[in-house]
């Protein structure tokens, strides 16, 4: 398990903030301008990509999955279901 520092604590923070913003900063465009409206999906797009970066590295400080280890497994079916094996 990761030992956490005062660092990584506030960049967890820091995370977690954007996501709050990027979503309120939606719903606030979406209030006003309405869902159909032009790239304001991007924000709800931040939201989540942030979001997400916040739950994966406090499910990783707690030891409930290991980020290397799962970025190595799709590394490798990546590369084998690559078209490069199909060429011969």
């Amino acid at each position: 398990m990761e030992k956490v520092t005062e660092n990584s604590s506030f960049m967890y923070t820091i995370w977690l903030v954007l996501a709050l913003i990027c979503m309120g900063y939606y719903i606030v465009c979406a209030t006003y301008a309405g869902v159909g409206s032009s790239f304001i999906f991007i924000w709800l797009m931040g939201a989540v990509f942030f979001g997400l970066v916040f739950a994966v590295r406090v499910l990783e400080i707690k030891g409930i999955i290991h980020v290397a280890k799962v970025f190595r497994i799709c590394f490798i079916c990546l590369l084998y279901t690559s078209d490069a094996a199909d060429d011969r």
